[in-house]
């Protein structure tokens, strides 16, 4: 009989409703699907135990983690998430812990590997006091990626105005995904799938005008770990769409990338796309290429969805296969040791573009309609 390992490092008192809610409705879900799956009569028993524990968390303080968000007064404003709540999956070899209520993102994913644990992307530190999703190993993007001019837009009917995101002012950047508690519906011992939902009038000064859902499903295998992304427009109009993942990959003084990407999209001084142009052959990476001296931060287009990551210092690779992501962004800053590789849906800016949306990647999706992007993080011999 399995429980998914749902463990915290600390506690602390509860800030809102909503956040308990979630803990206590993921935990449950877990415990309710694999009971009813392995045990079916203690079902009962597992439910009255899990939901003590649910009343003790209730009477938990969370840590304060308001001055990681006290750039932008919608961060104020948003339920602080328990950033100790985490979710372990494990198959074989293999093993990815899930942040659900920081942003659902990955914490860690490692390989056990001749005698020690070797980690595929860079860890969340296990002493970090208050971590947040800049700190985790990978994190969703959704319902967009990348800038959005000074968090300004117009779509259909609607003149969008976004507050601006602490780590860009004054722009938007990445959705609102990845600064959000998700909620886990299913977990087993190699799956979970988590849902985030957003309604404007609920969003705490987040103000995307439109409904939406989102998930993930996170399944890990003998090969490596799969992310399955949806998201589905809940409102009564169409709304622009996109999704993405941003994922950090560790010892980049080691490190080399193989990727094909045709196009590059120029930018300003302030990071946001002017244009399409070919690829200077400084960011070329059609050949593995060391990743220590390159400097880049840009998004290419026409790319094929798939990567590969190796080291010179390890028996490993990392091959990543994604689908639904036509675009992908390489960011690499100096003096820093990582870099990521990120597939994603269409370029940044894209609702300012004047360029169509087959250029940019953007998709219209009209109410009740849902995209997907699926990504893979295979693990093979260097």
């Amino acid at each position: 009989m399995y429980l998914p390992a749902v463990h915290r490092t600390g506690c602390g008192s509860r800030t809102s409703t909503s956040q308990t809610t979630t803990r206590e409705a993921g935990t449950l879900a877990a415990a309710n699907h694999c009971f009813a799956r392995a045990v079916p009569e203690l079902l009962p028993v597992a439910t009255a135990a899990i939901g003590g524990l649910a009343r003790a968390v209730r009477q938990c303080r969370l840590r304060n983690q308001a001055d990681r968000n006290a750039a932008c007064l919608l961060f104020e404003q948003t339920p602080i998430p328990d950033a100790d709540f985490m979710l372990t999956l494990a198959h074989s070899r293999l093993e990815a812990v899930l942040a659900p209520e920081t942003g659902g993102c990955i914490a860690r994913f490692s390989l056990r590997h001749d005698g020690g644990i070797q980690q595929l992307l860079r860890p969340l530190a296990h002493d970090h006091a208050s971590p947040g999703p800049l700190d985790m190993a990978c994190y969703p993007l959704v319902p967009f990626s990348g800038r959005i001019t000074n968090g300004r837009f117009r779509f259909g009917a609607e003149d969008v105005a976004l507050p601006p995101d602490p780590i860009c002012v004054p722009h938007a950047i990445h959705g609102r995904g990845w600064r959000a508690p998700w909620e886990v519906l299913e977990a087993s011992a190699n799956t979970a799938r988590l849902r985030f939902v957003h309604k404007p009038e609920d969003a705490g000064g987040w103000s995307w005008p439109w409904s939406f859902e989102t998930e993930q499903h996170f399944s890990l295998g003998l090969e490596g770990l799969s992310v399955a992304m949806r998201l589905t427009n809940l409102s009564s109009a169409p709304m622009p769409g996109g999704l993405g993942l941003h994922p950090f990959f560790n010892g980049r003084a080691s490190a080399r990338l193989q990727a094909r990407l045709p196009e590059v999209w120029e930018s300003g001084p302030d990071g946001t796309p002017t244009g399409l142009a070919p690829v200077p052959e400084k960011w070329r990476f059609d050949e593995p290429r060391d990743m220590k001296d390159v400097d880049v931060d840009h998004c290419f287009s026409r790319s094929e969805g798939r990567f590969r990551v190796d080291w010179t210092d390890r028996p490993f690779a990392l091959r990543i296969e994604a689908t639904g992501a036509p675009h992908a962004i390489v960011y690499a800053p100096p003096g820093e040791d990582f870099f990521c590789a990120e597939p994603v849906s269409h370029a940044p800016d894209a609702v300012n573009r004047p360029e169509r949306e087959d250029v940019t990647g953007l998709r219209t999706l009209v109410p009740g309609e849902t995209m997907e992007l699926l990504c893979r993080f295979l693990v093979e011999e260097a």
